[in-house]
């Protein structure tokens, strides 16, 4: 399979009517697999949650999440 990259860019957006990406998204990984393509990418809720979310072409499975503010904080402080 040949991938060619889209003219039209960006592929996602953050929509602000989506609780899970509200804010922003970006860093998206694409894998086709089993005749699906599946995409895996970072995006900020308006409550200032990081997600890490996948999103497959006929479900969508949030995997992880945290708090960008405490995220920051354990950075500085030395505690992540």
């Amino acid at each position: 399979m040949k991938l060619e990259r889209y003219k039209r860019n960006p592929i996602l957006k953050p929509v602000k009517t989506h609780h899970w990406e509200g804010k922003a998204v970006f860093n998206t990984a694409a894998i086709y697999l089993n005749k699906k393509i599946h995409l895996i990418y970072r995006a900020v809720k308006v409550e200032d949650n990081l997600l890490v979310y996948y999103g497959g072409a006929d479900t969508s499975i949030g995997v992880a999440s945290c708090n960008l503010k405490e995220l920051v904080q354990g950075l500085k402080s030395g505690k992540i």
